[in-house]
């Protein structure tokens, strides 16, 4: 049984989890219905669980993964489902976040001055290093506006981004993820 489930992690993972499909004048990428699908059940099971662990009395366990069940079902999972970035050859657009807060970013590409990637490297309370992208959008006409690189952008976005940005002749400068499916 374990090497059955070994092997459908597997090929869930080599499936990808970012899809890009055509617009008009360029991409947009969100992420594989299973992504959020995946979530959303794992929620469920959470709560069957956590639901099981009460009756059995196990009150404290039964309270926490019946609580983590919700989350993934109620606040995260819906929010996966909403995820887009659209890279066109006018402007680019960022929604992430969760379901009933979003976060959007809505930048024109006509009026682009430079774009410039930015890392950031975190050490973590156990010396894990982490790196955290960021892209800010310089504009001829207005403040600059600073996107957080997240999955959708490392695996597809960034690189159309790049390439629509040497198409109009916006420079580009900085560093960028190294992530590409």
């Amino acid at each position: 049984m374990r090497a059955r489930m070994a092997t459908l992690a597997g090929l869930t993972l080599l499936a990808g989890c970012v899809k890009e499909m055509p617009v008009a004048g360029g991409s947009a990428f969100t992420f594989e219905l299973w992504v959020p699908a995946g979530l959303v059940v794992a929620g469920l099971v959470g709560l069957a669980i956590g639901a099981l662990l009460l009756k059995r009395r196990r009150w404290i366990a039964g309270i926490v993964v019946g609580l983590l069940g919700l989350f993934g079902l109620v606040v995260f999972g819906p929010g996966l489902f909403q995820d887009k970035v659209t890279v066109t050859d006018e402007r680019f657009e960022l929604t992430v976040g969760f379901w009933f807060a979003p976060t959007v970013h809505r930048i024109s590409l006509a009026d682009g001055a430079g774009i410039e990637g930015t890392a950031e490297e975190k050490t973590g309370r156990r010396g894990r290093k982490t790196t955290d992208f960021k892209v800010v959008f310089k504009q001829t006409s207005g403040p600059s506006e600073t996107v957080p690189v997240g999955d959708l952008m490392k695996r597809g976005a960034y690189n159309r981004l790049l390439e629509v940005a040497g198409q109009k002749g916006i420079p580009v400068s900085g560093v960028g993820p190294e992530m590409d499916d």
